[in-house]
């Protein structure tokens, strides 16, 4: 029996010695790759910090005299609009995408019409085509229109995303039509049942669309660049670019593109920081 008690608290040490080695073996992996992914944001933030030539060099090092002569330098260069306009886009976008989505997922969803399905399929086909493919066709339209350079062409064309569509659909597919026909038997019409049942219901997923869209109209850079490049609509992401010193023979402005570059980020933690947890909630239901 002694023996055997000795074998067994053997293994026992055993195990939770592997199982010990196993999480620091883990927590070593987690530490490595949250390493490797805060990098690059601790070199913009540092070099933002930098004059551009002590940018460039020392380009991966800590501000030997920290300074923010780039952010000065930044709005100096008029980049505070741009700032603005991204703003005004995203924001703009995004109310409309969600608002417009949720709109039309309830009809997808809880409505009857002829060719719900064929529509619907059709829908879900055009998030197969690449939207750059289309460029040239769409500046010739919008340039018939006289929408190159404005707003509204950047605006626009993003109100009804077709995968917000689909999100609030099937989202909303989990919602028995039980209730929806019980609130109608009840006497309340279509707007009365979507506003005071359906988007409450939507809350979690709406949120994560809402973050979604605001990241991908914050950070689009092709479409604005191509249909708005004017200083006065054009965003921020299009602009930073432009930073460069002509006397040098166009060498870019590092420092301030640097500066430029943590001014974007900021609204994206914002953002995302303020609706992480609807935004988790959104996007993993279904699928626990």
């Amino acid at each position: 029996m002694t023996a055997a008690a000795e074998r067994g608290g053997a293994a026992a040490g055993l195990v939770q010695t592997r199982g010990l080695l196993a999480r620091v073996g883990c927590y070593a992996l987690l530490l490595l790759v949250a390493v490797l992914a805060l990098y690059p944001l601790y070199l913009v933030i540092a070099n933002s910090l930098k004059s551009n030539t002590a940018v460039a060099l020392n380009p991966s090092g800590f501000p030997a005299r920290p300074t923010l002569s780039s952010y000065s330098q930044l709005v100096a260069a008029g980049q505070l609009r741009a700032f603005v306009n991204s703003l005004i886009v995203a924001s703009t976008t995004t109310v409309g995408a969600v608002f417009i989505s949720a709109l039309a997922g309830y009809a997808f969803t809880k409505l009857r019409f002829p060719g719900r399905a064929i529509i619907f399929a059709g829908l879900i086909a055009t998030i197969m085509v690449p939207i750059q493919t289309g460029i040239p066709g769409f500046y010739v339209e919008f340039a018939k229109l006289h929408w190159l350079n404005t707003y509204q062409v950047q605006i626009v064309p993003f109100l009804a995303p077709v995968f917000g569509l689909f999100m609030v659909r099937q989202y909303l597919l989990s919602v028995p039509d039980e209730i929806v026909e019980a609130a109608r038997m009840d006497g309340a019409g279509e707007w009365s049942i979507y506003w005071r049942i359906i988007v409450p219901i939507l809350r979690p997923v709406l949120a994560a669309l809402g973050v979604l869209e605001f990241l991908m109209m914050w950070n689009s850079f092709v479409w604005p660049q191509v249909m708005a490049d004017t200083s006065n609509v054009a965003p921020l992401q299009v602009t930073l670019p432009t930073l460069t010193d002509r006397t040098l023979g166009i060498v870019p402005l590092y420092g301030e593109i640097m500066a430029g570059s943590v001014l974007a980020i900021v609204p994206l933690i914002i953002v995302f920081l303020r609706y992480q947890r609807a935004f988790v909630s959104g996007v993993t239901y279904g699928n626990t």
